[in-house]
């Protein structure tokens, strides 16, 4: 879940809600005016939908292999095998 993405929407939502709500009582806007307010809602909903729907930064962090001899990361496990088969020998 992205807060940056939740909060922004939420501040859309309101917004475009708020003014398309005022314009709307007054019966001062225009189609083009109380659309585009919500329009500005509509965008801040999916922006909430899409920070939901995101995963967190620590969650699609890659997993490091260390070489207990050298000290040496990998990305794979693969890769240390082999470092450890060609440099140590195991």
């Amino acid at each position: 879940m992205n807060k940056n993405l939740l909060i922004l929407g939420i501040i859309l939502i309101v917004a475009g809600a708020a003014g398309a709500g005022y314009f709307i009582s007054q019966n001062e806007g225009t189609r083009l005016r109380t659309y585009g307010l919500e329009g500005i809602a509509v965008v801040g909903v999916l922006l909430v939908i899409g920070g939901v729907m995101m995963k967190p930064k620590t969650m699609s962090a890659t997993t490091q292999f260390t070489c207990s001899k050298c000290g040496a990361t990998f990305n794979s496990d693969m890769a240390l095998k082999s470092h450890m088969k060609d440099k140590h020998g195991m």
